[in-house]
């Protein structure tokens, strides 16, 4: 299944990672909001859009939950023990968000929300493909 290309957006990364996700994706995508642990962020905004807690994802469930960071097995795993279904979660390389750059959304990513890998195993193999 996973993230349709009309769905909503939020970007779960506050840091360089999902300021370029949202510089990229926002041209074609409706950015929500972003999403943040550091509850630092939580409550200010970045590029102008609104950071909120974790928690915010499950008040908006027609979203589609896009992990812009560093930490995106952690994320993904954090994402699931709230209650947000796999194939509503895509993570992104932030790296690869470059003109003419590489496809953001690997096709072996798509393997995540069939349960066929697990979210370190699909870090790791976007990271050295």
């Amino acid at each position: 299944m996973g993230v349709s290309a009309g769905d909503p957006i939020v970007i779960f990364g506050a840091g360089a990672g999902g300021r370029r996700a949202a510089a990229y994706l926002s041209r074609a995508r409706d950015v929500r909001y972003f999403v943040d642990s550091d509850a630092k962020k939580q409550g200010t905004r970045l590029m102008g859009v609104e950071i909120r807690a974790p928690q915010a994802i499950l008040a908006t469930p027609d979203v589609s939950v896009i992990v812009a960071s560093i930490h995106a097995d952690a994320i993904f795993e954090q994402l699931l023990t709230l209650g947000v279904p796999a194939h509503r979660i895509e993570i992104i390389n932030p790296d690869s968000l470059v003109e003419g750059g590489r496809d953001p959304f690997p096709t072996g990513i798509a393997l995540l929300a069939s349960g066929f890998v697990t979210a370190l195993t699909a870090v790791i193999w976007w990271a050295v493909r």
